[in-house]
């Protein structure tokens, strides 16, 4: 089997497996670039256009605003692959109660790894003593 089929054919498997793991956040394919790739046999715009697209859903989202109990908080999440398998990072905060107390956690879900992220960030600004447990009760 030729090297451009091969290449390709993982390619097209890591696209697969990416957007079936991604929820929603599509990889964009550079067709030109892979095309070209075939017909010149340099592969490098290819494969360098590709990790440019998976890297822009590796990064950090955007704030996303969570009240707790009247407390303004904000949490984030990035999506990587990890040992051939897609994962997720969660990240919370309340910087008006909790200064410097982030809760972190990594699952393969979305709404996990911000739960989890939110439980991390609770024992940590207990234990810390930044909040109380009756700061959550609402």
């Amino acid at each position: 089997m030729p090297f451009s089929t091969i290449f390709l054919s993982i390619l097209l498997g890591l696209i697969l497996f990416c957007n079936n793991h991604t929820y929603g956040h599509e990889i964009e394919f550079p067709v030109n670039e892979c095309a070209s790739a075939v017909a010149t046999q340099n592969y490098w715009l290819c494969a360098s256009k590709l990790a440019f697209s998976i890297w822009q859903i590796h990064n950090w989202s955007e704030d996303t605003s969570i009240d707790i109990c009247g407390i303004p908080c904000q949490g984030n999440l990035k999506g990587r692959i990890s040992k051939f398998k897609w994962k997720w990072d969660g990240r919370f905060r309340c910087d008006t109660k909790a200064p410097g107390v982030i809760g972190r956690d990594t699952k393969k879900s979305r709404n996990g790894a911000m739960e989890w992220a939110i439980q991390d960030f609770i024992n940590k600004a207990v234990s810390s003593g930044h909040m109380k447990p009756e700061d959550f009760k609402c």
